[in-house]
């Protein structure tokens, strides 16, 4: 029960109970409350004293000072006196065990994600096997956040030729991956085809930048995300020379205007 109320107060609005907390629909859920907190609502600068939030299934029905919220008849209650709660915390660049790791590991990790906050991940290195940890935390079989994985990732080693990514790219949009990872060492014509493939199927991706291919290319073929500056870096010849201001300011730019995000 105590990890059970450290993850309550930790997470607070409710999305633990999207990924655990299932119920049948042909009745309503059992409401939780926590009661007397502390709220950072983050789209403002208040801070909202002695505040009750009421969750049902996956849904916050109800945030509201304590005088003025009613806590539900039969409602799990959880005492936020002198505890704040937080929206839930998205790591976009996450790493998942992998399944040969023991499942003890497995779930320790997933359990410390979200009882320090982190409700969502986005994992960026897939292992074969690993889709199922997605289910096991839909279903509550593990506390754990909300998963979007990339599949194995895209190197030299796994891709060599535009057949190589073509067939990878749609072997991990049938298996149900998230996102593709980029890392170097991907020729130029697979990560072509790796794009255009993945532009046609709706499959995202990001990662590095890999040296045959370049960063404008990147942005320019949609690449979403660039999760390390390493391909920046060798754009700019920072290690041959001093960069300016308006450098960055250029490269920023593109990636702005690209739709990209660092």
């Amino acid at each position: 029960m105590s990890r059970i109320l450290a993850v309550l107060l930790a997470i607070g609005l409710g999305t633990l109970f999207s990924a655990g907390c299932g119920y049948a629909q042909d009745r309503e859920p059992q409401a939780h409350a926590i009661v007397g907190a502390t709220v950072v609502p983050m789209d403002s600068d208040a801070v909202l004293q002695d505040h009750t939030i009421v969750i049902r299934g996956d849904r916050i029905v109800a945030v509201g000072p304590s005088a003025d919220t009613a806590v539900p008849e039969g409602s799990v209650v959880v005492d936020g006196t002198g505890r704040f709660v937080v929206p839930g915390l998205a790591e976009m660049h996450g790493h998942i065990p992998s399944p040969n790791q023991s499942q003890e590991f497995i779930d320790d990790v997933l359990f410390l994600y979200v009882a320090n906050g982190v409700t969502t991940v986005r994992g960026m290195l897939g292992y074969s096997g690993q889709l199922s940890l997605k289910d096991r935390v839909l279903t509550g079989a593990n506390i754990g956040p909300t998963l979007y994985l990339a599949g194995p990732s895209f190197n030299g080693g796994s891709v060599s030729s535009a057949e190589d990514a073509e067939r990878k790219v749609r072997q991990q949009a049938e298996e149900g991956w998230d996102l593709i990872k980029i890392h170097p060492g991907v020729p130029l014509d697979a990560y072509d085809r790796m794009a255009k493939t993945a532009h046609e199927l709706g499959m995202r991706f990001g990662g590095h930048v890999p040296e045959d291919v370049g960063l404008l290319h990147a942005l320019e073929s949609g690449q979403e995300t660039f999760d390390h500056i390493d391909g920046y870096t060798v754009y700019l010849g920072s290690a041959e020379r001093e960069v300016s201001d308006e450098d960055l300011r250029t490269i920023a730019r593109k990636t702005r205007d690209a739709g990209a995000w660092i």
